[in-house]
């Protein structure tokens, strides 16, 4: 059997923990320009069913497992992102900081960050 995807342990990754990754679709109807979301970075899911960046009314739901580009013209974008594992808590990205909910919520989904 062909694997899905290898999890390579770097900086982000700190270790084996039940790490399980899957496709998500992330919303850009807000984008106007080109960019990359990087590895680590921390998504919401939000009340209508669609992933966003994370933000201060966020409510955290996975971590980008790989840089995805998009350009200006994207409104959606599909990334691989982590939905369970272990994460050095300094590797992972966000415009704000997390707070103890947000960690909070992470470990009830199965993310624990160190």
């Amino acid at each position: 059997m062909e694997k899905a995807y290898e999890v390579k342990y770097d900086n982000l990754v700190l270790s084996g923990h039940d790490i399980d990754v899957k496709l998500i679709n992330i919303d850009m109807a807000e984008n106007n320009e080109a960019g990359v979301i990087e590895r680590g970075q921390v998504l919401d899911l939000t009340e209508e069913g669609k992933y966003t960046l994370h933000d201060t009314e966020g409510d955290v739901n996975c971590i980008v497992a790989q840089p995805v580009e998009y350009t200006a013209e994207d409104k959606e974008i599909t990334a691989k992102c982590y939905i369970t594992g272990e994460f050095r808590t300094s590797e992972v990205k966000a415009e704000v900081e997390l707070t103890d909910k947000d960690v909070e919520r992470f470990r009830e989904k199965g993310i624990i960050l160190s």
